[in-house]
């Protein structure tokens, strides 16, 4: 293409960058001002994204038709792409990306190849490819935007798949016309060919040439070459971009959430049926490495596309894919419950990063305790929900979360099932799902992939179990707050304290009681802990102290005078109790956070102090470097003068832990502190804090996000005057002489 197309071109892409930025401000403006402030969560608006990307483009369009430059532009380049110079070098390099194509396709893949000669339309301003039969000769035909070709050979490698891709389309007509073929399986197959082309293309480097007549081929070599056509993997996103739509492999298209904040799964709306098939390509993939990993033989693309051949009318995908890889209804259900939980981390990463863009629901309410999530029967769908938890405003302390399925959904026939993701320890309980106490910030990281399996529909009767249209089931999420803390009175030989009133959880029937703990200043034995049931909520319960505390210790008290310095703590939280006798335990009401594990621990106090404190139960270790190069850590716990004299968590029993260091009189110089996940036992990534003093000064407080090792933080002292008094620490970060 000519300098002046080209410059052109840009001009174009500023102006259609520029108006685009106007019009998408404008069209949010109109939404707000039509819907309110939150317009994104009307319940009135089933796709307020689409609305909103509706009006922008309504605006675009009007102002790029009176715009007179940008119409002048477009119009010479339309007048350049006439020409017989552009029409005959670009038809030769379709040819060769055509014949390419062809040979992988015929040689490579070995699949039926049309017998005819078939047509491919090469238009620059379609946008997208696509493939169609002519009526009533069902020959097909393809048009693909080729404006690319006169580009960069990344463009012309780019066309060289889609051109594959629709070849692929034109292939599948050979085994099935196009009104009885289903739609989704063709697209699933065509991506995972064009995939497999790109592989074969970029390993045998492709190169396109002209030779001194301009004659254009294409050429394969076994090295690289300047000039070598090798697709770039952005060219395959579009059959991963979709993967983590909710999309029923049996429907007729995917489907979209009623609005981010509903629970509600809409039916039938949005999307091409065609297009869905990408979210399937992963899962037929997953299913021919399995296929061949049990040496069931060699499967073949000639043998998927094959599986047309036992159905006069259109097939729906699992039935193509039971008959391809040899399987029963059941076989197939428990083969996607198992592919959806091996591709859990992908599903929760890309649905965290596009969150608000799909509108990917929650489930729970910030505004009250046990949130519904609506569950329709949906043959093999993957959805993944994300938690909206309840809990006052200003609440701090740690909470748990308990997942509650219906009884239905709760019931062995069902082909329903949730995977947890993205959050620290969940266990499983008579309910459903238990996230012990932890913070919020790492419960809100959380997630629900639901997979609904192709083997039954859901229910509460036997008669509902195997109908289409079964009564909806599904779960709630009900938030388990620490109970408001407890002041014991200690007189006449007891202890007398007022139990919790009963929580929303508890009204609702899924808490079975409390264990009340007891411990006393006098005692360094274990706490004394006792079980009541739900019934005694809000109730006064008195415990004799000899029950909690040995009399001699009492007596010995009362001998030296001391007995009013005898302290007692009781704490209280619920717990929920499985058939097998396994208890899960919510927040205690005296969870007081780092500072009352640091007091719990016997943290010192210091000139410099460094504290570590986080939930979960991951080993986390806490490092600093000192100006004379020590380490202090674990396994060298003192170093220039400075201590580790808290580590929590080596075992993984605690829910919430803290690590410290201390430096009674630091040195000048520059300090390096980061965290590392000595024993990662926990899925994900989950946060850590770290607080950094010096002389009562906070001088660093900062979240680390803990997969492995964190990042490192550092600070200067630029003077340390010790001294029985005027003792002065300057503080600046490094690469600075700014004290603080």
């Amino acid at each position: 293409m000519s300098p002046d197309i080209r410059n052109a071109q840009t001009k174009i892409a500023k102006i259609e960058k520029e108006t685009y930025a106007e019009c998408e401000a404008e069209a949010i403006e109109s939404m707000k001002r039509d819907f309110g402030e939150n317009y994104m969560n009307d319940p009135r608006l089933v796709y307020p994204y689409g609305l909103m990307t509706s009006r922008k483009i309504a605006l675009a369009t009007e102002r790029l038709n009176e715009n007179a430059d940008y119409k002048k532009l477009v119009r010479g380049i339309l007048v350049s792409q006439r020409g017989d110079e552009y029409s005959w070098n670009n038809a030769h390099k379709m040819a060769e990306l055509v014949r390419t194509s062809y040979f992988y396709l015929k040689d490579k893949v070995k699949i039926k190849t049309p017998t005819y000669c078939p047509n491919i339309f090469m238009n620059p301003g379609v946008g997208s490819a696509f493939t169609n039969t002519y009526v009533p000769s069902g020959r097909a035909f393809s048009v693909i935007d080729t404006k690319g070709l006169s580009y960069d050979k990344s463009m012309e490698a780019g066309i060289l798949l889609t051109v594959t891709h629709e070849m692929v389309h034109m292939c599948q007509r050979e085994y099935k016309i196009k009104s009885l073929a289903n739609p989704k399986f063709d697209e699933a197959t065509a991506q995972l060919i064009e995939e497999q082309a790109y592989d074969f293309y970029k390993k045998h480097n492709i190169r396109i040439s002209a030779d001194e007549n301009e004659k254009v081929t294409a050429v394969f070599t076994e090295s690289a070459e300047e000039n070598s056509l090798a697709p770039s993997k952005p060219a395959m996103e579009n059959g991963t971009i979709l993967k983590y739509m909710a999309c029923e492999m049996n429907g007729t298209s995917y489907k979209t959430w009623l609005n981010s904040g509903s629970s509600e799964f809409s039916s039938g709306t949005g999307g091409d049926d065609a297009d869905t098939g990408y979210v399937y390509a992963r899962f037929i993939d997953y299913l021919w490495k399995d296929y061949e990993k049990l040496e069931k033989g060699k499967m073949t693309w000639n043998k998927m596309f094959g599986s047309y051949y036992w159905y006069n009318t259109m097939p729906k995908m699992s039935t193509m894919l039971k008959q391809a890889f040899d399987l029963y209804e059941s076989d197939l259900t428990r083969k996607f419950k198992a592919y959806a939980d091996e591709s859990k981390a992908d599903y929760y990463a890309y649905g965290t990063k596009s969150k608000g863009q799909y509108y990917n629901p929650t489930v729970g309410s910030t505004t009250k305790n046990g949130g519904k999530a609506k569950l329709v029967n949906q043959d093999y769908t993957i959805k993944t929900r994300y938690f909206d938890i309840y809990a006052p405003e200003d609440y701090s302390k740690p909470a748990a979360l308990l997942v509650a399925q219906d009884p239905g959904f709760r019931n062995t026939f069902t082909d329903l099932s949730l995977i947890p993701v993205g959050n620290t320890d969940c266990e499983n309980c008579k309910h459903g799902l238990f996230y012990p106490a932890q913070s919020l910030a790492n419960l809100k990281k959380g997630a629900i992939i639901e997979v609904d399996g192709g083997t039954q529909g859901i229910g509460t009767s036997i008669s509902n179990w195997f109908s289409f249209s079964a009564p909806a089931e599904g779960y709630s999420l009900w938030t388990l707050l620490a109970p408001d803390e407890i002041t014991p009175v200690v007189e006449n030989g007891q202890i007398r304290f007022t139990m919790p009133p009963l929580s929303d959880a508890a009204k609702a029937g899924f808490i079975d009681g409390y264990r009340v703990t007891i411990t006393s200043s006098a005692s360094s034995e274990r706490p004394y802990t006792e079980y009541f049931t739900t019934g005694i909520a809000g109730s006064e319960r008195s415990i004799n102290l000899e029950r909690i505390v040995d009399q001699s210790l009492i007596r010995r008290a009362e001998a030296e005078n001391s007995r009013d310095e005898i302290t007692f703590t009781v704490s209280v939280c619920e717990y929920i109790k499985d058939q097998d006798g396994k208890m899960h335990f919510g927040p205690e009401s005296n969870a007081g956070g780092m500072n009352a594990l640091l007091a719990e621990m016997g943290a010192h106090d210091g000139k410099i102090t460094i504290t570590l404190h986080w939930f979960g139960r991951d080993d986390l270790d806490l490092h600093c470097i000192t100006p004379q190069g020590g380490h202090i850590s674990y396994n060298n716990k003192e170093a220039d003068g400075g201590y580790l004299d808290v580590d929590m968590n080596i075992s993984g029993d605690r829910m919430e832990s803290v690590e410290h260091i201390y430096f009674d009189k630091p040195d000048a110089g520059e300090y390096s502190v980061y965290i590392d996940n000595y024993s990662d036992r926990t899925e994900g990534e989950h946060s850590a804090e770290i607080y950094i003093t010096v002389e009562g000064h906070q001088i660093i407080a900062d979240n680390a996000v803990m997969g492995g090792k964190s990042k490192t933080w550092k600070f200067n002292i630029i003077s340390a005057v010790h001294g029985e008094t005027g003792e002065e620490y300057l503080v600046a970060q490094p690469g600075t002489d700014t004290a603080q």
